[in-house]
């Protein structure tokens, strides 16, 4: 049986709501290590969202272009300069936990344009921010008074063709593409969204964790290895139940192929970031 078969659904979802998971992309130029002044605003922002037993990992990655060695010394140029400016904004070293330059060997597309070669050339930061203990609080703040979600903040600032946003804290039974209850107001503020949104069209794209290679995992309840293109389907399902038209989505499941943690993850946190819901920006 499969180690992410074993492990308890009440161990997942009390792990899953003890912190918020986000996940960050800066992009840079060409063979290029300095921060553009887009990626300087991104990180400027950082103070505001990281609170106290936070943890920042940073992960290099360059497009196809260049040798092996010469994209995996790039892509640690690239992490340094995101890390030596997060200390310049007051963000604690001992924070900043990990540190990877994976070069050209975790690429989100097949670099076969210029656009797919800029979206491969990023570090992404993946970071983990504990709740605070008390009453939750929703993520959607009312808009009555002119205020937006975090996710609607989130499309907001990274609404580009072809950018990829973390859909955070949906959750499944474990094993299957059924949505826990408990996650429907995320999918609800992903939902008004796209009503708000009505040129907005989207690629929905699942990752699975635990998995020794790149293959999909096993739905236990269809039988079928395709558990992440699965889950990414049940997104799409429940924004067309709720009125969005096909048309504007799409779905995909890149199973354990693009991990940003390497098989075996060593914690939940890394088996949390692994086993994700993300968003492509298609169309604006």
């Amino acid at each position: 049986m499969k180690r992410w078969l074993c492990i308890p659904l009440l161990l997942l979802w009390t792990f899953a709501n003890a912190q918020d998971q986000h996940h960050i992309q800066v992009y840079f130029e060409f063979d290029k290590s300095e921060l553009s002044s887009a990626a300087i605003q991104q990180l400027d922002r950082l103070p505001e969202i990281l609170t106290p037993g936070s943890t920042v990992s940073l992960f290099g990655h360059c497009d196809s272009r260049g040798t092996d060695a010469y994209n995996e010394r790039l892509s640690g140029e690239r992490v340094n300069a995101v890390r030596d400016y997060l200390l310049t904004l007051g963000i604690p070293e001992e924070i900043i936990i990990d540190t990877k330059a994976l070069g050209e060997t975790s690429p989100l597309n097949a670099n076969r344009t210029e656009q797919e070669r800029q979206q491969n050339r990023r570090v992404e930061l993946a970071l983990f921010i504990p709740r605070k203990k008390g009453p939750s609080q929703p993520d959607t703040i009312s808009t009555k008074a002119g205020n937006e979600s975090k996710l609607a903040r989130v499309f907001h600032d990274s609404l580009v063709e072809g950018s990829v946003i973390a859909l955070h804290n949906i959750n499944f039974v474990g094993g299957m593409a059924r949505i826990i209850p408990e996650s429907v107001p995320k999918l609800e503020e992903l939902l008004a969204i796209m009503k708000s949104r009505p040129t907005l069209v989207i690629e929905v794209q699942g990752h699975i964790c635990c998995q020794n290679g790149p293959q999909d995992g096993y739905d236990s309840e269809t039988g079928i290895r395709n558990l992440s293109v699965a889950r990414a389907k049940a997104i799409v399902e429940f924004l067309v139940k709720n009125g969005i038209e096909r048309s504007r989505l799409s779905y995909t499941g890149f199973g354990h192929s693009r991990p940003i943690y390497p098989f075996p993850e060593n914690n939940n946190q890394e088996e949390l970031a692994n086993r994700r819901v993300e968003i492509k920006i298609v169309r604006k």
